[in-house]
């Protein structure tokens, strides 16, 4: 699946590998007990993050990725947004280290 990745003034386009979607499966389920103990998300402690929060949290470690060039981390991050919001057509990362204002487009339909 082919997604935008948006940081800054910089656009650059992924093709995420569908099987990278379930070839991931064990990564993401530990991913998501993980995160069902809570998430530090910049400064506000979340309890139990929503699907929404999830996928910042992800994203949030695709940017970590970036700046590690961490190929293989950043296309995981992108499958497990892709896999739990199949309609993302554009993620948009903050620079800035805000999390929360990590923000998602869908596919616009036709």
């Amino acid at each position: 699946m082919k997604i935008k990745v948006l940081v800054e003034e910089r656009v650059e386009e992924f093709d995420i590998p569908d099987e990278l979607m379930a070839q991931g499966e064990d990564f993401f389920n530990k991913m998501d007990a993980d995160m069902d103990k809570g998430w530090q998300m910049g400064h506000v402690w979340v309890e139990s993050p929503s699907l929404i929060q999830r996928c910042q949290i992800a994203a949030d470690k695709m940017m970590s990725a970036i700046h590690n060039e961490n190929e293989k981390m950043f296309m995981l991050m992108g499958a497990y947004i892709l896999k739990n919001k199949p309609d993302t057509d554009e993620i948009h990362l903050d620079s800035t280290g805000d999390i929360q204002t990590i923000d998602f487009l869908q596919k616009k339909k036709s």
